[in-house]
């Protein structure tokens, strides 16, 4: 597929570390201390090259996020950062139980300079968690047992698309002209075989795949697997005299990358475009 280059953009993300001060009380800043060199250590390995971290002070941690494309991208990496700090093993051989809250604020819907950024990011940590793509400025609590879920699905979900493995498949469910019982189309309907959860409709999936921006990526893939005329399972477009339809993430209807993916697969196919 033909993809647009990637918009670079910017967020930042600020950290703050749940009941770090009860820690100190009863634990001692010797262990606060230690606490609070793991958690960087556990940023720094979840971020990896998505982003930069540093500590503001005290348990405030700062992540700026950059070359990511779509919001969902940084919702993700939120609740992964999320998901790596709720745990009570960050000192060796002591409990301190520990969790996160979380708020963004991207580039440039709520500031260009880092003292308005940290700002709103700040003031989105104290809202309820929301992760949905209608608000700019969201925020993220500690993981909970569903949203560890989410994430360890979108992270699963990323290593197949990458591994180009054969985890996926396509189902033709046919639709049928009710007076005739005439079949008069199909639909190519993706599905996952998961190594370790079985076969995935995309209800299980595809949500995820929207909120990491792996929706267009499946997409491709998709568009290849119903026009190419080599693969084993039938029907498919190139075979068949009988309209084909996919199912699109609505942000990829508005998008130049569609038409250039549909356009460049039937070209390459060899397949006449018809209305």
């Amino acid at each position: 597929m033909t993809c647009n280059a990637r918009r670079r953009r910017l967020a930042v993300m600020l950290i703050d570390l749940d009941r770090f001060k009860d820690v100190n009380d009863t634990l001692g800043h010797l262990v606060g201390d230690a606490l609070i060199k793991s958690a960087a250590q556990v940023l720094l390995e979840t971020v990896g090259n998505e982003g930069t971290v540093a500590r503001l002070g005290g348990d405030e941690f700062v992540v700026v996020v950059d070359e990511f494309e779509h919001r969902q991208e940084v919702a993700l990496l939120a609740a992964r950062v999320a998901q790596a700090l709720h745990r009570s093993d960050l000192v060796p051989k002591v409990d301190t139980q520990v969790s996160a809250s979380i708020g963004v604020a991207p580039v440039p819907e709520h500031g260009r300079e880092l003292s308005t950024l940290l700002k709103n990011a700040d003031a989105a940590m104290y809202r309820p968690s929301e992760t949905d793509a209608t608000s700019s400025v969201f925020s993220i609590r500690s993981a909970t047992s569903g949203a560890a879920r989410e994430v360890q699905l979108g992270i699963e979900l990323m290593k197949a698309i990458q591994s180009e493995s054969a985890q996926f498949m396509v189902d033709y469910q046919p639709q049928v002209e009710m007076a005739s019982g005439r079949v008069v189309g199909l639909e190519a309907l993706i599905r996952w075989n998961h190594p370790a959860l079985g076969l995935l409709t995309p209800d299980h999936f595809i949500g995820v795949a929207e909120i990491s921006g792996l929706s267009e990526r499946i997409t491709r893939w998709v568009v290849n697997e119903v026009l190419c005329p080599d693969s084993s399972v039938a029907p498919r477009a190139a075979r068949v005299d009988i309209p084909v339809s996919i199912n699109v993430a609505g942000r990829e209807l508005g998008s130049n990358a569609l038409p250039i993916l549909v356009r460049g697969a039937l070209s390459r196919f060899g397949i006449e475009p018809r209305k």
